[in-house]
C-alpha cells in the first residue's frame, strides 16, 4: 500500500505520522512517516480490512476505511482539509502551584525537555550562566563583537 499526503495548496504533507490500524484482527498497528514528498509506504501488509488514520495540527483529522487484497498494491492518496477549530489558551497565575512548576508532566510534554539539576552543576564546578550550556543538546553559543 502507497500513497502521497498533500495539503489543501497542493504542497507535500512532510515528515509526518501515517497510521494502518487491523479492523478485525488482533494485528497490532503499523505506522510510518511520509517523506520529503508526501510520499509514504505499507509493506508486506496481510489482506483484511484496515484504518487509515493521519493527524497533523491545524488539519482535520483523516480517517478512511481500506480492504486490502493478497497480491495487490493499494493506492491511498490523501488532501488534508485545514480546520476552522479555533484553540484558547488559558494563562493563569496561582500562589499555590509555586513558581516554576509545571502542571503537566514532564514525560506528557510534547516537547523536549532537559533538566539539570544541581547535583550535575555542582559535578562539572558550573560558576558562570553561559557553561551550562553545555549539558543541553542542541543549544549552543555564540558571541558577537
Amino acid at each position: 500500500m502507497r500513497g502521497r499526503i498533500l495539503d489543501q495548496t497542493g504542497g507535500a504533507a512532510a515528515f509526518i505520522s501515517v497510521a494502518l490500524t487491523p479492523t478485525n484482527s488482533s494485528e497490532p498497528t503499523r505506522s510510518t512517516r511520509t517523506d520529503a514528498f508526501g510520499d509514504y509506504r505499507f509493506t508486506s501488509l496481510p489482506p483484511g480490512n484496515y484504518t487509515l488514520s493521519v493527524e497533523l495540527s491545524g488539519f482535520r483529522p483523516f480517517q478512511q476505511q481500506l480492504s486490502v487484497n493478497s497480491g495487490a498494491t493499494l493506492t491511498q492518496d490523501i488532501t488534508l482539509e485545514l480546520t476552522t477549530q479555533s484553540t484558547q489558551v488559558l494563562v493563569r497565575a496561582d500562589a499555590s502551584a509555586g513558581l516554576l512548576r509545571a502542571e503537566t508532566s514532564l514525560l506528557e510534554v510534547p516537547q523536549s525537555i532537559q533538566v539539570i539539576d544541581e547535583k550535575v552543576l555542582d559535578q562539572q564546578q558550573v560558576v558562570r550562566l553561559e557553561n551550562v550550556f553545555r549539558n543541553i543538546s542542541g543549544v549552543n553559543k555564540f558571541y558577537a563583537y
